[in-house]
């Protein structure tokens, strides 16, 4: 897969090229691969920070993320990140944690989980993913 980083901001990259237009090719490997390989039987707490690339990461995590048991998932919404992945639109990472049962609660700015029934599709926005609330 390409990845982007520039060399001067150490840290910051992405799998678009928002950073830099020159590609470094990475291996990448999905979150279930990462859970069978580790053996993991159980995650509590999933943070991703990918630059709008929360979707591919969510599909590669359909087993755990769909058990009944998933881990919570904070993760940034950011309408331009994820603007700039190829065939998604933003909000597309919310609704798929939706279809595996997931409700969506947006951190506001007075630090209140607020439940959201709809994705954000505009803006950015701090959004904590869970199972474990009735």
């Amino acid at each position: 897969v390409n990845f982007f980083s520039p060399e001067e901001k150490f840290g910051k990259g992405s799998l678009s090229y928002v950073f830099t237009k020159e590609a470094e090719i990475v291996e990448t490997i999905s979150l279930d691969s990462v859970c069978k390989q580790n053996n993991f039987e159980e995650v509590n707490l999933i943070k991703i920070d990918i630059e709008g690339h929360e979707y591919g990461a969510f599909k590669g995590g359909a087993a755990i993320l769909s058990k009944p048991n998933a881990p919570d998932i904070l993760f940034e919404f950011v309408d331009w990140a994820e603007d700039l992945a190829v065939d998604r639109k933003p909000g597309d990472a919310q609704k798929l944690l939706l279809d595996y049962g997931y409700k969506l609660f947006h951190l506001n700015n007075r630090g209140y989980l607020v439940q959201i029934s709809t994705p954000f599709t505009k803006g950015a926005a701090m959004i904590m993913a869970t199972k474990k609330i009735a």
